[in-house]
This record gives structure tokens, C-alpha cells and sequence, in this order.
């Protein structure tokens, strides 16, 4: 991809916020990549610890640092669409101040985008809690290969309407016309993200790219935004997806995607369930017994028989002041520790 001496090749955003004890490390991924073309946009959305101190330490000329009055996860595309304003390449990455990339992030996938057709190019991760890498289920690896290339266009709505899995923002590498046809990062209001609705849109935009190798790392702990949030996250993705089927998709599109209603509003019950036992489950590691039985509670009672056993379970380890990290370890789920900067962060 050419590109003028002042245009890189590709923007790198990194929406940050009191990610301090994460940034550098962050930063020094972006700096070890093997393609050296890009520039860094350092979102800080008014970050009350030392993130700009240590934003102020990288004086390599291709980052920037952009800060802004506080906005929060719930006015996040906002934040993402100032980074689009300022960016000057054509091409977008999402690296957040918390996460991580391999060396060959951008060098294997930019070569994606000599297909002018792709709008979005993604690959697998993998999970770092408490500085160990885990791997992690990669559904994508199994979806039917026209839904990995989004071929036909819409093919890849089923199984992300369905919530059978998404390519992960952090390896995303986005076309920005495709971005700009779309009015920017998206946001549903109450919904403290913008991957989902953002990449709904992207899929009657054009192809997509999938590498199965995995070339970023998403730092998982328990304070950050999908685990304080997860329940207005999952109930709230599962409540705009039968809006996007009912109201974005022509009819057309919808045969062509054999995605029927009844098989839709199956999958999002169950995306419902999940997100309550989520949300009780990060209420148990706050130690808020109130807030976790109610949680719990919601998933008791619109959950399966096997959902309600480990709704019941964390229901009745809220009176005892427990949590369930230690049954998600015995069964080799993803697990927590509880370090308290996590919770404050």
C-alpha cells in the first residue's frame, strides 16, 4: 500500500484510561512491530493515575498523545471517533492502553489489505491474567469458511448474531473508507462498548480477513470493563441484535443469511443468562453479596437447568463470602485472581 511520506500506512488508537500499571508495556508492542509504518494516537480520556507520565516517556515521533476531559466506557465510540478525526492513515488498528500484539501483528495482516475488497482483516488471541498468557477458545476457527471472509456479504452475521464467537478488537485492522461509510465507531446507548454494533455495520461493508495464528494478547483481570460491566455488555449486545436483524438488514439479506427469528432469539436468551451470571460473578470478587444474588437471581430464573445449578451455586456463595474463581480453575474455564488494583482500576 503506498503511502506519502506524512501518511503511514496505518493509525493505531489506543483508547486509555488509568491504565497505568498496563501502558508501557502496551506501547513497547506497538514499538517491537516488525512493519514499521504506523503511527500511535494515545486516547487518554482524562486518566486521574500516572498514564500521562508514562505516555510523556515514548518520544518515538510516530506516537501521539491526545488527551481529553473524561468521558467514560459509555461514551466510548466518542473517544474512538476523535482518534478516526486525527488519524491520517487509511487504515485503522485497535490497540487499547490495556492489551498487547505480537511483533507480526501488523506485518501479517497488512498484507491483507492488498485485496481491495477487505474492509476488516482479524486474527486469533490469546489471554493474559496476572502475567500469565493462556490460551482461549478461537470459535472463529470454525465457522464455515464464507463467514470467515464475510463472502457473500452478510455472511459473517449469523454466527456474530448468534454470539458464536467475534473476532476480538484488538487484532482488527479496519479499511477507514468502510469505517467512514458507516458514520464512525458505533455506540448503543447503555452498552459500554463499541466493538459489536461497529462490527455488525463492517459486515455489509465488504470482506473480511481471518489469520488463524494468534497475534494479540487481551489482558483479562477483574476490574476492567467487560468483567465490572459484563452484565449490561451481554444483555445489552443481546437486545441490539434482534434490533440490527429486524431494523438494518434488508429481507433479502436475511434469506441469503438463513438466519430464521426463532433460531436468533434462542441464541440471545441464552447471551442474556449468560451475561447475569457474569455480572454475579464479578459482584462475588467485589465481595457485593447483594448485588451478586440479584444477578444470580435474574439467571435462576430465566436460565437452563444445567445455568441454574451455577446460578444456585453462586447464589449460595455470596452468603459465605466466596467467589467462583476457584471452581472455573478446577474446571479449567477462565479464571480471576483478585488483586486490589484490579478492582480499582
Amino acid at each position: 500500500m503506498k503511502t506519502s511520506p506524512l501518511t503511514p500506512a496505518v493509525s493505531i488508537l489506543t483508547p486509555t484510561y488509568n491504565h497505568a500499571s498496563y501502558l508501557e508495556p502496551c506501547l513497547q508492542s506497538a514499538l517491537r512491530q516488525t512493519f514499521p509504518d504506523w503511527e500511535q494516537l494515545i486516547l487518554d480520556d482524562g486518566s486521574t493515575d500516572a498514564t500521562p507520565r508514562i505516555a510523556a516517556t515514548f518520544q518515538d515521533p510516530r506516537i501521539r498523545y491526545l488527551r481529553q476531559e473524561h468521558r467514560g466506557v459509555f461514551r466510548l465510540a466518542e473517544t474512538y471517533n476523535v482518534g478516526l478525526q486525527q488519524a491520517r492513515a487509511p487504515l485503522i488498528a485497535i490497540l487499547e492502553g490495556d492489551d498487547l500484539w505480537h511483533p507480526d501483528m501488523l506485518k501479517t495482516q497488512m498484507k491483507r489489505f492488498q485485496d481491495p475488497q477487505v474492509v476488516l482483516s482479524f486474527a486469533q488471541v490469546a489471554a493474559v491474567v496476572g502475567g500469565e498468557i493462556r490460551q482461549i477458545p478461537q470459535p472463529m476457527a470454525s465457522w464455515p469458511a464464507e463467514a470467515k471472509a464475510n463472502d457473500p456479504l452478510g455472511s459473517a452475521l449469523p454466527p456474530i448474531l448468534c454470539f458464536e464467537g467475534m473476532p476480538q478488537p484488538m487484532t482488527w485492522i479496519i479499511r477507514r473508507s468502510a469505517l467512514e461509510a458507516i458514520g464512525g465507531f458505533r455506540q448503543v446507548p447503555g452498552i459500554p462498548t463499541t466493538d459489536y454494533p461497529t462490527l455488525l455495520a463492517l459486515c455489509l461493508q465488504g470482506r473480511f480477513a481471518y489469520t488463524p495464528q494468534v497475534l494479540a494478547y487481551w489482558r483479562q483481570y477483574a476490574g476492567q470493563t467487560s468483567s465490572r460491566f459484563s452484565g449490561a455488555v451481554f444483555t445489552g449486545c443481546a437486545d441490539y441484535a434482534l434490533q440490527f436483524y429486524e431494523q438494518e438488514i434488508a429481507e433479502k439479506n436475511r434469506f441469503a443469511i438463513s438466519l430464521s427469528p426463532r433460531r436468533l432469539r434462542g441464541k440471545i436468551h441464552r447471551q442474556r443468562v449468560i451475561g447475569h451470571l457474569k455480572q454475579g460473578r464479578y459482584e462475588l470478587l467485589a465481595r457485593r453479596g447483594p448485588e451478586a444474588r440479584d444477578s444470580f437471581g435474574k439467571a435462576w430464573r430465566e436460565g437452563s437447568p444445567l445455568m441454574r445449578i451455577a446460578s444456585g451455586a453462586g447464589w449460595c456463595l455470596s452468603w459465605l463470602g466466596q467467589d467462583l474463581e476457584w471452581c472455573a480453575r478446577l474446571i479449567g474455564k477462565q479464571w480471576y485472581r483478585r488483586p486490589p488494583e484490579d478492582l480499582d482500576a
